[in-house]
């Protein structure tokens, strides 16, 4: 069975500013022992925990724009404004 072997997920919105003003670049930055998450440059994101379990495994790239979910404890469904995920380009480096 499927396990989740990575721990401290974020629960909030890790920037102040507004997400849809510009363009951003968001990184993953992907160790033996973490897994690190950057919005334009800033570290807003470090989960650990069984990482290296990870490595050697074919893996797939999804990228979405989630709205609602358990990050907000007053949503309403009616206050849901359509919008457009915009992505430039995708870019995949490894290391040796």
């Amino acid at each position: 069975p499927l396990q989740n072997t990575v721990v401290g997920g974020m629960q909030y919105n890790p920037v102040s500013s507004d997400l849809g003003d510009c363009y951003h670049v968001f990184m993953t930055e992907w160790s033996q022992t973490s897994l690190k998450y950057y919005i334009d440059g800033t570290l807003v994101e470090t989960k650990t925990g069984d990482v290296s379990k990870l490595f050697n495994k074919e893996h797939t790239l999804g990228i979405s724009l989630p709205i609602g979910g358990l990050f907000y404890s007053n949503f309403v469904p009616n206050n849901i404004q359509v919008g457009t995920l915009h992505v430039s380009y995708v870019k995949a480096f490894t290391s040796k």
